[in-house]
C-alpha cells in the first residue's frame, strides 16, 4: 500500500461526529495553566475504555499528563505526539465570557473554535 492509500484509508475512518464531541467534551472542562488533573483523567479514562495502554503521569497538585503508548516490533523509528491540556478557559462564566458567549464552549452550530480553548490543535467547525 502506498503512503497516499494508507493516509486516504486513515482519513476514511474518522468519525467526524466522534471528533466534534471529543473537542467539545474536553473544552468543556476547565483546564486552566496549573490545573490540567480532571481534564488529563478524562483522557486516559477514555482511552483505558477503548482497550489502549495509558499512563496517568502525576505532575503535582492538580497537574497530570496522560501518556499513551503504542508498542511497535522495536524495530522501527520512535514516535511522540503531543498537546495541550491546558486551556484559555476558566470554567467561570464570568470571566470566559468574552471568550464562550452566553452558551459556553459548545454552542448552537456546534463550533468549536481557537477561542473556546483548542488553541493549539486545529480547530474544528462542523
Amino acid at each position: 500500500m502506498n503512503v497516499d492509500a494508507a493516509v486516504q484509508n486513515a482519513l476514511a475512518r474518522i468519525d467526524q461526529d466522534a471528533v466534534t464531541r471529543l473537542a467539545l467534551d474536553l473544552v468543556s472542562i476547565p483546564s486552566p495553566t496549573g490545573a490540567e488533573r480532571e481534564v488529563a483523567t478524562f483522557l486516559a479514562d477514555r482511552m483505558a475504555r477503548g482497550g489502549l495502554e495509558v499512563t496517568l503521569q502525576d505532575l503535582g497538585p492538580n497537574r497530570a499528563n496522560a501518556v499513551r503508548i503504542i508498542r511497535g516490533d522495536g524495530d522501527g523509528p520512535r514516535v511522540m505526539f503531543n498537546g495541550h491540556l491546558d486551556t484559555s478557559i476558566t470554567g467561570i462564566d464570568a470571566e470566559d465570557y468574552p471568550m464562550t458567549g452566553p452558551l459556553g464552549p459548545a454552542n448552537r452550530a456546534i463550533r468549536v473554535s481557537s477561542r473556546t480553548g483548542t488553541f493549539s490543535a486545529a480547530a474544528l467547525t462542523t
